[in-house]
């Protein structure tokens, strides 16, 4: 090919590369408008109501009962702190500048080892799954924290390796993996990646053993770091008994026993539901995974040698996406949002799989860094490899179809069926919030049945039930509740909330009414309502465990009033079957 044609070629790579970039962006300021009018969802809202009360001085981990990492929750009391009182606009923009970041970071790193072209598109594909609605929901995950933090530290191991591996680099990168760890405990994947890439180095004869123990070293020192100014603080603070119990011991208890979550990776329902949410991300996942098969029988050829090029992270970068995709694949419960930490990493994979995808089609040898081997391998295999790498692509595409027609029509039409969804939960909360304010003083504490945290951080009232981790009652996880019951129902009748609100319940028409115009009050079967009689006997484990907790509310609260979607009990009030309609 002569010079002209490369250059020519260059220019139009680097042209689709710019609006590939663009595009990726524009999707990220899309998916953040089409959020707009959507109230704080379950994670979002539990998180500005900690970070909320932590600026009121609760106390993390004592007062606040979380199983995850202290970094997001201090994040968050930075949004509210910056947002007006139950304001969620610095938390909604802080997704799109986040996700952004992440995405131009890995565009950069893709770039070390793929064409522009290819790292753009591999970008594009990586900021639809990131934002994808079903996986990332209202954004600001903690996935997403631990991923800029891993593709930094990439980015840096990738700038130490191609100088000999030099320790300010490992040192740093392993202040990213502790930095990540602090909202995470799935960051502990990079350094995991990163030993089995210096172990493999070591019997690769590409590492001597105290080379690799010497990374190692840096590697884990530096992610100590942050940890070891965490752990002082919340030593002073006496939070480090309530730390352990709750962020590992609790974690670890709730994930490894045979009694609670781990039979349930014995169940097709399982892996039914994790194949559909790795099938989201299927435009990323498989290129991804053809860029690993070329690495790895680059590995095979090139076993036991010293060639510079072996020096790079290409094989840490695979190492890394296939633990977070494996990591979601064997958690209990894993939900889409598990998925996100692995984006970086396999965008990056991806890229390879799409540069070298285009060079066995086009037959030409300007992969970078890959022009030798590109020929040997497109010479050996022929018109196979490029009929294999056509129908890989055509895979690829025919897998990402669904998920981006499912995000295109969220993001960019109001009347799509999710879109009508939300907008309905929307009026639901402006009603329930309008009638909390009515109900309620600002000092009231207010329990909110079933738990909605984003609500009491909206309505700014305090929920007493923020010692616990109570929304599993209302999830079918009821034997996960922290502390058990009776604890939770002595701190109630030490320090009762004014006002009970029992959003369970809803309106329809009396059948008893001879007009059939007035409604009356209904609770839910389960019998877990609120105004529901205690009943010890009841077919629904969860509803005989509650007994207590409802003979006490029928002991102590009362004037019941239905407003806004919701039936008040206010403390000290007169017990009543009948419900004021307002």
């Amino acid at each position: 090919m002569g010079g002209n044609d490369l250059e020519r070629d260059r220019g139009r790579g680097g042209m689709a590369a710019r609006i590939l970039l663009l595009l990726a962006l524009t999707h990220v300021a899309a998916v953040r408008l089409s959020w707009n009018d959507i109230p704080l969802q379950n994670d979002t809202g539990l998180f500005s109501y900690i970070g909320w009360r932590m600026l009121h001085g609760d106390r993390l981990y004592v007062d606040l009962w979380e199983c995850k990492p202290p970094g997001i929750y201090f994040v968050f009391a930075g949004c509210v702190a910056m947002d007006r009182a139950g304001g969620d606009r610095v938390a909604f923009w802080l997704d799109g500048a986040l996700s952004a970041a992440v995405l131009l970071l890995t565009y950069r790193l893709a770039r070390r080892f793929a064409s522009p072209a290819a790292s753009a598109a591999a970008t594009l594909a990586a900021s639809i799954v990131f934002c994808h609605r079903v996986l990332a929901d209202w954004g600001d995950n903690v996935e997403k924290f631990v991923a800029l933090f891993d593709v930094l530290a990439l980015m840096l191991l990738m700038h130490g390796e191609s100088r000999g591996g030099r320790s300010a680099e490992w040192f740093a990168a392993g202040v990213c993996a502790g930095l990540g760890g602090l909202f995470k405990q799935t960051a502990v994947f990079f350094p995991a990646a990163a030993v089995l890439w210096l172990i493999a180095g070591v019997v690769g004869r590409r590492l001597t053993r105290n080379a690799a123990l010497r990374r190692a070293a840096l590697l884990f020192t530096g992610a100590l770091a942050p940890w070891l100014v965490f752990i002082m603080w919340m030593w002073a603070d006496g939070l480090l008994a309530a730390f352990f119990w709750q962020t590992i011991a609790y974690e670890w208890r709730r994930v490894a026993s045979t009694q609670l979550e781990a039979p349930q990776l014995l169940t097709p329902t399982h892996w039914r539901h994790a194949w559909s949410q790795i099938e989201l991300a299927g435009i990323l996942l498989l290129p991804a995974a053809a860029g690993a098969a070329v690495q790895a029988a680059r590995a095979v050829r090139r076993f036991g040698t010293t060639a510079a090029e072996t020096r790079e992270i290409t094989s840490l970068i695979h190492v890394l996406w296939i633990i977070g995709v494996a990591g979601f694949a064997l958690t209990p419960f894993g939900y889409g949002h598990y998925l996100l930490q692995a984006v970086p990493a396999a965008a990056v994979a991806a890229a390879m799989g799409l540069t070298w995808v285009a060079v066995l089609w086009s037959d030409r040898k300007t992969a970078p860094n890959t022009q030798q081997e590109a020929g040997r391998v497109s010479g050996m295999h022929g018109v196979f490899v490029r009929r294999v790498a056509v129908m890989a692509c055509g895979a690829a595409w025919m897998a990402s179809w669904l998920p981006l027609r499912d995000q295109l029509s969220f993001t960019f039409n109001p009347d799509a069926p999710a879109r009508l969804a939300y907008a309905w939960q929307r009026l639901r909360t402006d009603a329930l919030l309008a009638a909390i304010d009515a109900h309620t003083r600002p000092q009231d504490a207010v329990l909110l049945w079933p738990t909605d945290y984003g609500l009491n951080y909206y309505a700014q009232r305090v929920s007493p039930f923020h010692v616990a981790n109570a929304d599993v009652i209302f999830k079918g996880k009821f034997y996960r509740l922290d502390p058990p019951l009776a604890e939770l129902l002595e701190h109630l009748k030490k320090d009762p909330p004014a006002v009970l609100a029992d959003r369970s319940v809803w309106l329809e028409p009396d059948p008893h009414d001879p007009t059939g115009v007035a409604p009356r009050v209904a609770t839910p079967d389960d019998g877990m309502s609120l105004l529901s009689p205690p009943n010890a006997a009841h077919a629904n484990p969860v509803t005989r465990e509650l007994a207590p907790l409802l003979e006490w509310v029928r002991a102590h609260y009362g004037r019941p009033v239905f407003a806004g979607g919701a039936v008040f009990l206010h403390y000290g009030g007169q017990w009543s079957d009948d419900v004021v309609i307002k």
